[in-house]
């Protein structure tokens, strides 16, 4: 059995006292309230604040207690513990859950199949803040998720970061996450087979297209599947697009810069590295897209894992492979010309491009 006291909020709010005060109160007076440790020949001593032994409480008296105040007008007064609270007689909880030595409450809830679990999330938080601003949950209580939604929440970050604005903690996020990485490595394995810093940035512009269609392949694949989410698979499709997309770029670039090596004139050597890989790159888009598309169409035991995997994989493959054949070869082509025109203004010849001689595959 115990007594509990329960803070009538009303009259608390007029007079400036909220829950926490109230229980550090009673608190005090039952058992003592551990203000501070005090610290000597290297062990920690806690001090204890405690009510005067002198003054007899019981549990019928304990209302009687006063209490430090704040009128409106801002006037300190002392006003019984009764007058702010309701006592009640009522029975202990049979087992106290406590997380990090921290008394804690679980409430578990399990969303419908055709919600996905991010959304629950965002509705969840938006209830918290709500019950926040009515000051029906405590400022010193802390709300956490847990479960699958900890471990969504910790596979997203770990994937792709957590953008912040642009701040310091968005780039401790960032750095680190999955995407940013493969991007990182995609680019310097390119500028070490190219031995140049700038042409690598010429077949990374095929990367952004590639996500256009990863999120219309998704939304294709939505409109026959609405249960279809933006899930970790998912996510990890937009992953295995940064190393498959720059390879039909490749093909451009490199062939251009073979051309140009022979002697040949600039824009004739994009035009003729277009025509000749023209074939390669739909054969290889043709190749990878049929090789993905039973993960799309088959149904079967698991089908839904990696429908949306394949859906962003295709949709990439095949929004990419149409613009590179147009926008790689005009960026490469503007890239050379400011290139040209800056070696002129700073009065240095031209110098052509050097790279190691590496036949791309077909």
């Amino acid at each position: 059995p115990e007594r509990q006291f329960e803070l009538d909020r009303v009259q608390a709010a007029n007079l400036d006292i909220d829950e926490t005060e109230l229980g550090l109160t009673v608190q005090t007076l039952v058992d003592g309230t551990i203000v501070r440790d005090f610290r000597q020949d290297g062990k920690s001593i806690d001090i204890l604040m405690v009510r005067d032994p002198e003054y007899a409480m019981t549990i019928d008296t304990i209302g009687m207690v006063p209490m430090a105040a704040k009128t409106p007008d801002g006037q300190m007064i002392t006003v019984p513990l009764s007058s702010i609270s309701q006592s009640r007689r009522a029975e202990a909880s049979q087992t106290i859950l406590r997380i990090e030595e921290q008394r804690a409450v679980s409430l578990e809830v399990t969303p419908p199949a055709d919600v996905p679990l991010e959304k629950v999330q965002s509705q969840i938080q938006e209830i918290e803040a709500e019950l926040r601003e009515q000051n029906a949950i405590a400022p010193a209580i802390n709300v956490f998720q847990a479960g699958s939604a900890d471990k969504l929440t910790q596979v997203r970050q770990s994937l792709i970061g957590r953008w912040q604005g642009w701040t310091w903690e968005s780039v401790k996020s960032i750095g680190p996450s999955r995407l940013f990485l493969a991007l990182l490595v995609t680019y310097l394995l390119m500028a070490a087979l190219f031995e140049s810093f700038l042409y690598p940035f010429v077949i990374m512009f095929s990367v952004p297209l590639a996500a256009v269609g990863g999120f219309i392949g998704l939304a294709v694949v939505r409109m026959y599947d609405p249960t279809q989410q933006f899930d970790v698979l998912t996510m990890l499709g937009f992953v295995i697009l940064i190393g498959v997309v720059v390879n039909n770029a490749i093909l451009i670039v490199h062939q251009a810069l073979n051309f140009i090596r022979r002697g040949e004139d600039m824009a004739q050597s994009i035009r003729l590295s277009v025509q000749s890989r023209v074939r390669p790159v739909f054969m290889t888009t043709l190749t990878s897209v049929c090789g993905m598309l039973p993960l799309v169409v088959m149904p079967g035991s698991g089908s839904e894992l990696y429908r949306g995997l394949g859906g962003v994989v295709i949709g990439g493959l095949i929004v990419s492979t149409v613009f590179t054949l147009v926008l790689v070869p005009l960026v490469f082509s503007l890239v050379l010309d400011v290139k040209t025109g800056l070696y002129k203004m700073l009065g240095r010849p031209s110098a052509k491009p050097h790279h190691t001689t590496i036949d791309a595959p077909a």
